[in-house]
């Protein structure tokens, strides 16, 4: 029977989409796709390992052991605390920098980028400010604002690396972004895509957030 649930669960990739789009999404089009999930099975197939709730090794692990410890699900106990969870994915390169951790260098990038959100905070993201708003990275990072992203998109024609030395031995690789009127093109689709971002956490309704990856056996019955 867990098996079955199991397999359920793993399928279980719903998201809550635009209210007025048809195709569960919140914003799409050729620069930068949205979406918020609803299930951790969605969380973790959409997502990036980095992020805590979205770790498919976590995922397959609590799946597979018949009493898998509860600090696997990270996903329940942030939807718990009312967490909500928005991802911003480009689809048009975005630039990447180089920043020192424990083991040397290494790159890093914009492409995938998750909002992080109280549930109660949802209906009011309009008169909010975006550039307060919870941004992780890929590597698990909230130390940028939208407006650093912003700003590292703007900058990437004119972007230079520092002189290749021992202090820096790698280099970031091309301006994956060429002229200043691109980069703007592109923050302007961000800033459509924080519009319909802030029109879907109006009609948002957190009970439709599934907190457990296997649901209790009372909640698999059907009503008569």
């Amino acid at each position: 029977m867990r098996r079955k649930k199991s397999e359920r669960a793993r399928h279980d990739i719903r998201l809550s989409g635009h209210p007025q789009r048809k195709d569960h999404l919140i914003c799409d089009d050729d620069y930068i796709a949205v979406r918020s999930p609803l299930t951790w099975a969605a969380a973790v197939h959409h997502g990036w390992d980095q992020w805590a709730w979205a770790n498919r090794q976590h995922f397959e692990d609590f799946l597979s052991t018949e009493d898998a410890p509860d600090y696997l699900n990270e996903w329940k106990k942030r939807m718990e605390k009312g967490k909500v969870y928005v991802y911003i994915a480009f689809n048009v390169p975005v630039p990447v920098w180089v920043l020192r951790n424990q083991n040397g260098f290494n790159h890093y990038g914009l492409t995938n980028l998750a909002l992080e959100f109280d549930a109660w905070s949802l209906p009011y993201l309009e008169k909010s400010t975006p550039n307060n708003w919870l941004v992780w990275d890929e590597e698990n990072r909230y130390t940028k604002s939208i407006d650093d992203v912003k700003q590292m998109i703007r900058s990437e024609p004119t972007r230079q690396d520092p002189p290749q030395d021992e202090e820096i031995p790698i280099t970031r690789g091309a301006n994956v972004i060429k002229t200043l009127e691109e980069a703007e093109n592109v923050v302007a689709h961000l800033d459509m895509a924080i519009q319909a971002i802030t029109q879907w956490g109006k009609s948002f309704d957190p009970r439709t957030i599934e907190k457990d990856v296997i649901k209790p056996a009372s909640r698999l019955r059907r009503t008569p």
